[in-house]
């Protein structure tokens, strides 16, 4: 196998792994054993390690010498060290992006916006999920910061495997849907301060229910 197979092997390997801990398929602190995933991928070992080292880094897998690797666990920390991250750097985004957003764009949001926003009238919580994730990566997108993408990357994978976990109520769905509204009219208003107060707000607020579930 070429240096260029490896790499591809690899990165397909890390894919493949990440998806099934992003959507629950392998369970929190479920052992993963070099094995399993090479017989999964039909990998060699190599390429195995990398991916768990990368996983590693990016904090979905724990790795120790005693008791090899497992997937990590959804925690009261990694929610609320997760969100508060995404209050500061997502508000940013909301205000680069009503700052930067052509007026040709702005029907695109307003797509986004309204499927996201039927989903959750229609109660089709599960189909809003990749919607909500489709609205937040659209907005950090159009921030026009290549930075500020790199550095909310992992973020946003730790928020699609948190929000496997909401549980939606009409209360809930409701809240969710003013507060979209909030920042899709904002932004394509152009009014910068109101989509980062809106954007920190709706964070916010799905730090607080998110930590209320946990904390059951």
């Amino acid at each position: 196998m070429s240096g260029i197979q490896k790499e591809l092997k690899s990165q397909l390997v890390y894919d493949q792994l990440k998806e099934r801990i992003l959507t629950h398929e392998i369970e929190q602190g479920a052992p993963l054993s070099e094995r399993m995933i090479s017989e999964w991928f039909d990998a060699s070992r190599t390429p195995v390690r990398e991916a768990l080292r990368r996983l590693q880094k990016e904090h979905f897998v724990d790795l120790t010498p005693e008791y090899g690797a497992f997937v990590s666990r959804v925690t009261y920390e990694t929610i609320l060290e997760v969100y508060e991250i995404r209050e500061v750097l997502e508000g940013l985004s909301a205000r680069l992006c009503a700052m930067c957003l052509q007026p040709s764009e702005r029907k695109d949001l307003v797509v986004i916006y309204r499927e996201l926003r039927d989903a959750l009238i229609n109660k089709q919580y599960e189909n809003s999920v990749p919607l909500d994730v489709e609205f937040h990566g659209f907005i950090i997108a159009h921030s026009r910061s290549t930075m500020l993408q790199a550095i909310l990357q992992m973020i946003v994978d730790h928020t699609k495997r948190i929000t496997r976990l909401i549980q939606y109520d009409d209360e809930w769905s409701q809240k969710v849907q003013r507060n979209h509204y909030n920042i899709t009219s904002s932004i394509i208003t152009g009014k910068c301060d109101a989509a980062e107060k809106s954007m920190r707000e709706h964070i916010r607020s799905s730090r607080e229910k998110q930590l209320a579930q946990i904390a059951r």
